[in-house]
C-alpha cells in the first residue's frame, strides 16, 4: 500500500492559517497599544501598525520619539545651545527658527532665558518660548501593556 502526499499543498494552507492568526494578533495589539499611547500625541497613535512574518509579528511606531515615551529619558539639545519649550499658543507645533522677530530676555536669578516677541506697535512683550538645556521625560509606556493585557486574548486567537 502506497499513500501519496501533497506536501506542498499541506504547507500552503498551514502558511495561510498561521497568517491569519498572526494578522489577528496583529491587530489585537496594535489596536491596545493606539488606545494606551498618551491621548495628546495624536501623530503617534497615527503612527502605530503591524507587520506579519512567517512566524511572528512586529508592532511598529513610526516616529522619532516612539521610543522616549514609552521608556522615558532624558532629552538634550544636539546642534543648540538649548531646548525651546513653546510657551504661546502660536508657538505649540512650530520652532524658534520658524520666527523672525523673536530676541532673548536673558536668565536672571529667579527666571530662565526665554525667547519673546513684542505685539505690533511693541507695547508688550509675549513669551514664545522658554530656552532650558535638557528635559526628562517620565516614561509613559503604550506598547508594553498592549502586550501584557492582550495576552488572553492572544492566545485564544492562537489556540482556537
Amino acid at each position: 500500500m502506497s499513500i501519496q502526499t501533497n506536501y506542498t499543498e499541506f504547507y500552503a494552507e498551514h502558511d495561510k492559517f498561521l497568517k491569519t492568526k498572526l494578522n489577528a494578533v496583529g491587530v489585537i495589539v496594535s489596536s491596545a497599544a493606539i488606545k494606551n499611547a498618551p491621548s495628546d500625541l495624536g501623530y503617534l497613535k497615527s503612527q502605530i501598525y503591524f507587520e506579519t512574518f512567517p512566524y511572528k509579528v512586529r508592532i511598529i511606531v513610526n516616529t522619532e520619539y516612539a521610543a522616549i515615551q514609552e521608556l522615558g529619558g532624558e532629552i538634550k539639545p544636539v546642534t543648540a545651545q538649548a531646548l525651546t519649550i513653546p510657551l504661546d499658543k502660536s508657538a505649540k507645533h512650530t520652532r524658534a527658527r520658524d520666527w523672525n522677530d523673536l530676541f532673548l530676555v536673558p536668565a536672571t536669578d529667579n527666571h530662565k532665558a526665554f525667547l519673546a516677541r513684542k505685539t505690533p506697535g511693541g507695547r508688550k512683550i509675549i513669551p514664545m518660548f522658554l530656552l532650558v538645556k535638557h528635559v526628562t521625560m517620565p516614561a509613559q509606556p503604550y506598547l508594553r501593556p498592549a502586550v501584557d493585557e492582550s495576552k488572553n486574548k492572544i492566545m485564544k486567537v492562537l489556540s482556537a
